[in-house]
C-alpha cells in the first residue's frame, strides 16, 4: 500500500542514514516522502531560494543571445554610407608609440616604461627609442604608470614633431580618452576641497618654471626624473602645508600622482597647439560618441557594415581642457575606418576641422599591415616592454632585486 505524499522540513539522522550520508549530517532539506512495499522513500525538493548551479555554458549562450538581440535592433536603425577610401598623397609620416611594466618587488615597484618614434619619408626611415627605470610607490601604482608612460609618448612626439616636421604624426590611442580619462577630484585627501587644487596648482607652477625648466622638458615625467623629483616633492610640501599643519603621507601621494596627470595634460596641450597634423588611432575603444548607442561604435560598424575597405562620413566633435584647468580646446574629427578587406575596424580621430580625412586615411592604408598602419606597427615593436624583457634586464643588471618570492623557488 502506498501512502498520500507529504513534504516537510526535516531534521534527522535516520533520515541521514536513509541517504547514505553520516548520522552525524544534521539534514535541513525539503523532502517529498511516501510508503511503498513497507519501505520510505525520500526525494530532495529544491528550495525556492536555493542557490543557482549554473553552468559557464548557459551564461555564455543568455549573454550570446541578449547580445545578437541588440545588434539586430541596433542595424535596423542605421544606413550610413560606408564610403571608398582615396588614393594618399601624404609622404612625410611619424608615429610615435609606448610600452610599460612593473616589477613588483620588497625595495618598491620598479616600473619600465620605453617610448618610440619612426619617421619615414620616401626611402628614409629615421627610428628613436627612450627608455625610463625608476621606482614608484604603491599608490594606485597601476593608472600612474599608464599616465607616464603617455607623457613619455607625448614627450617623444614633441620631439619628432621639432625636429621632423611631419605630414602626420600617428598617436595609438585616443585623444578623447587621453584628456577625458579619470582623474582625482580632490587629489589631496579629505582635507583639501577641490577649491584648492587651483591655488596648489597655480603655486607649483611658479616653483617649477622658478628652477628655470618646464614640464614639457625633457623625454621622461619630471616627477620622476632623478634630476628634479626631490625637489618636486618639496614644493608640494611647501604649497599643502601651512595652517592644516605637517602633510600626511597620503597627501603627498595624491597630490604627487595630480601632478604627473597634469604634466601628461600640460605636454597634450602643447603638441596639439604647435602641430595640426595629429592623427589618433584606436584598435579597441568603448566610445558610442558616433552613434549614441549602449552598444560601443566600433563593433556596431564591425557588424553592421561592409567587409571592403572604407570609412564612415567624419563627424566633428571638440577635445576639451578646461575641465583639467588648461584654457584649451580643440576641434576634431572622428570616424571608423577598414584599411583593409576583412580587417579590423580602426577609430580614427584627426586634429582640426580638416575635410581631408579620405586622403588621410589613403596615406595610410598604403602602407598597412593586415590594415593597422605600417608605421604604428613598427614604433610599437620598438617600445615593447615584456615580462620576460624585464625579468632579463633585472638579472643581467646584477641589481641586488628581492621580491619575497625566492622561498617559493620563483
Amino acid at each position: 500500500m502506498t501512502c498520500p505524499t507529504f513534504s516537510s522540513l526535516l531534521d534527522a539522522p535516520t533520515i541521514a542514514t536513509d541517504l547514505g550520508l553520516k548520522k552525524t549530517s544534521r539534514l535541513m532539506l525539503p523532502l517529498t516522502g511516501y510508503v511503498k512495499n513497507g519501505l520510505m522513500y525520500y526525494k530532495i525538493m529544491p528550495l525556492e531560494d536555493e542557490l543557482p548551479f549554473e553552468s559557464p555554458e548557459e551564461a555564455f549562450m543568455r549573454m550570446s543571445k541578449s547580445i545578437l538581440s541588440s545588434l539586430n535592433i541596433e542595424k535596423s536603425k542605421y544606413e550610413l554610407k560606408w564610403e571608398e577610401i582615396p588614393e594618399g598623397s601624404y609622404e612625410r609620416i611619424a608615429a610615435v608609440d609606448g610600452g610599460s611594466g612593473i616589477l613588483f618587488l620588497n625595495q618598491g615597484q620598479v616600473m619600465f616604461l620605453a617610448s618610440s618614434s619612426l619617421f619615414q619619408k620616401d626611402e628614409r626611415i629615421m627610428r628613436s627609442r627612450k627608455y625610463h627605470i625608476g621606482v614608484l610607490d604603491a599608490f594606485a601604482y597601476a593608472e600612474r604608470v599608464s599616465i607616464c608612460r603617455k607623457t613619455m609618448e607625448v614627450k617623444m612626439a614633441l620631439r619628432t614633431i621639432g625636429s621632423l616636421n611631419p605630414d602626420l604624426l600617428l598617436l595609438d590611442g585616443s585623444l578623447k580618452a587621453f584628456v577625458d580619462g579619470d582623474i582625482w577630484a580632490t587629489p589631496f585627501g579629505s582635507r583639501y576641497p577641490a577649491s584648492d587644487v587651483r591655488k596648489f596648482l597655480d603655486e607649483l607652477l611658479m616653483g617649477i618654471e622658478g628652477m628655470g625648466i618646464d614640464l614639457t622638458s625633457g623625454l621622461v615625467p619630471l616627477t620622476h626624473s632623478q634630476e628634479y623629483s626631490r625637489e618636486i616633492d618639496a614644493m608640494i610640501e611647501e604649497a599643502l602645508g601651512g595652517s592644516r599643519g605637517a602633510l600626511r603621507k597620503d597627501e603627498l601621494l595624491r597630490a604627487r600622482a595630480y601632478l604627473e596627470r597634469y604634466e601628461f595634460l600640460h605636454s597634450m596641450n602643447k603638441l596639439l597647439s604647435i602641430s595640426k597634423n595629429v592623427v589618433a588611432i584606436s584598435k579597441r575603444s568603448g566610445s558610442n560618441a558616433y552613434f549614441g548607442s549602449e552598444i560601443p561604435d566600433i563593433e556596431i560598424v564591425r557588424r553592421c557594415y561592409e567587409m571592403r575597405p572604407g570609412f564612415l562620413k567624419p563627424i566633428s566633435t571638440n577635445l576639451d581642457f578646461r575641465p583639467h584647468g588648461i584654457d584649451s580646446s580643440y576641434p576634431i574629427k572622428l570616424t571608423y575606418a577598414r584599411l583593409e578587406r576583412g580587417a579590423n575596424v580602426l577609430r580614427v580621430e584627426v586634429l582640426g576641422d580638416r575635410d581631408d580625412i579620405g586622403e588621410i586615411l589613403g596615406s595610410l592604408a598604403r602602407d598597412s599591415i593586415k590594415g593597422y598602419p605600417y608605421h604604428l606597427r613598427i614604433a610599437h615593436e620598438m617600445a615593447k616592454v615584456g615580462r620576460n624583457f624585464i625579468q632579463f634586464l633585472a638579472k643581467n643588471l646584477h641589481l641586488d632585486l628581492v621580491s619575497g618570492r625566492e622561498v617559493l623557488g620563483e
